[in-house]
């Protein structure tokens, strides 16, 4: 491959489909997601769900959609990394044959150095050439990220699922640019014997460029957010049962509701969080931390049948930990009700626990910097209503 084809791609697409007779690109294993009653479940849990009636259709539709679990062999393909200033990365995997492999072109638009023109999708891009990476090895797939959401469902589930299938991939060395928060470590051990560190340099805390091209690139993909969920709930229970054989239990305690508290900067995103702790010790219940909890102990504690409060990543913590038995109330950015990138890229997240989940909305939004979400105030009286009701 020339220096600049990477840098253009003609189509974006997933779709098995697409790569039929193209050389550079392997299906070595392809089905469709057989739908279950977790896809019942979760259209009923549209329900709760407080979206205007055409963001609830939007939202539907992303569950309707054709599902696929595919595993692609991509040779020689290039990997384009961007870092932003903070430190984070957006990865964009491009096959030889100049497919860039996403489910749709939504969240390009977003990224001001790709420009659609009428052949494809140009990269308007500089770097020097000590930032092209070539190898001659064989890598996997799993894109970093320090977003433990974006982590375990959209990176991890698919290299867990395909794993059981083809156990060799846990052999592979994984591609990491960027460094990773400790907490991945336990889940990561399973995989990788070595990773492969391409850490981009960022001059004066601007954005950079990365571009890695491979021998070649074992890709997992798992198209819904709900089969990916799915596939990483089994995997987390399958991890604890091996890791330990007889798992002691952590939490002695049947003391509802429990509230899941953040103690980083994303803790701004509630700002009478401390009352609503008052609130929740008042009625008998507790507040923990679920970032100070290893795997065995989130699912020791989210298998109690019981209430719990959680904004952000404890929703997922919830939907991927929890039992069938246990509830909850997700404190939810009110703006988040209007953004349809919001829509598109943070509601799936809640469809495998949404017919168990009750939404209160906060008031008072005021955009934090630096962040696409917002700060509110989470009505008291609201709140204790719902956990009432929800007692019942």
């Amino acid at each position: 491959m020339n220096a600049n084809k990477g840098l253009f791609f003609s189509k974006v697409s997933q779709d098995p489909h697409t790569f039929r007779g193209d050389a550079s690109v392997e299906i070595v294993s392809s089905e469709p997601v057989l739908r279950g009653p977790e896809l019942q479940n979760a259209l009923s849990g549209l329900d709760n769900i407080p979206l205007q009636i055409h963001f609830r259709a939007e939202v539907e539709q992303d569950l309707l959609q054709e599902d696929h679990r595919t595993l692609y062999r991509l040779n020689r393909p290039t990997v384009l990394v961007w870092t932003f200033p903070h430190g984070e990365t957006r990865h964009f995997v491009i096959s030889e044959s100049g497919v860039l492999l996403e489910k749709d072109d939504y969240w390009l638009k977003y990224f001001s150095f790709i420009k659609k023109q009428a052949d494809g999708y140009h990269l308007n891009v500089s770097f020097s050439p000590q930032d092209i990476i070539s190898s001659e090895e064989d890598f996997v797939w799993c894109y970093d990220t320090a977003n433990f959401s974006h982590f375990l469902v959209d990176a991890l589930a698919p290299l867990a699922f395909f794993s059981q299938k083809f156990p060799d991939l846990k052999k592979l060395p994984i591609p990491q640019f960027s460094c990773t928060p400790s907490w991945q470590d336990e889940y990561m051990q399973v995989f990788a014997e070595k990773r492969f560190y391409l850490h981009s340099q960022r001059v004066n805390g601007q954005s950079a460029f990365v571009v890695f091209r491979p021998k070649s690139l074992m890709l997992p993909v798992i198209t819904s957010t709900l089969s990916r969920t799915l596939a990483v709930r089994e995997f987390v229970r399958e991890f604890v049962r091996d890791r330990w054989e007889n798992p002691e239990p952590i939490f002695g305690v049947d003391r509802f509701p429990i509230y899941l508290t953040r103690n980083d900067h994303r803790s701004a995103r509630v700002r009478n969080s401390k009352e609503i702790q008052e609130l929740v010790l008042r009625l008998g219940g507790f507040t923990i931390d679920p970032s100070k909890l290893n795997s065995q102990q989130k699912l020791e504690l989210f298998k109690l049948p019981g209430i719990f409060i959680a904004e952000g990543s404890g929703t997922t913590n919830f939907s991927v930990f929890s039992s069938s038995n246990s509830r909850l109330i997700c404190l939810l950015d009110s703006a988040s009700l209007l953004e349809p990138s919001f829509i598109r890229g943070g509601w799936p997240y809640f469809h495998i626990s949404s017919a168990k989940m009750r939404f209160l909305a906060g008031k008072d939004s005021k955009q934090l910097l630096g962040s696409p979400l917002s700060s509110c105030v989470f009505d008291l009286s609201d709140l204790k209503n719902l956990i009432q009701e929800m007692s019942l």
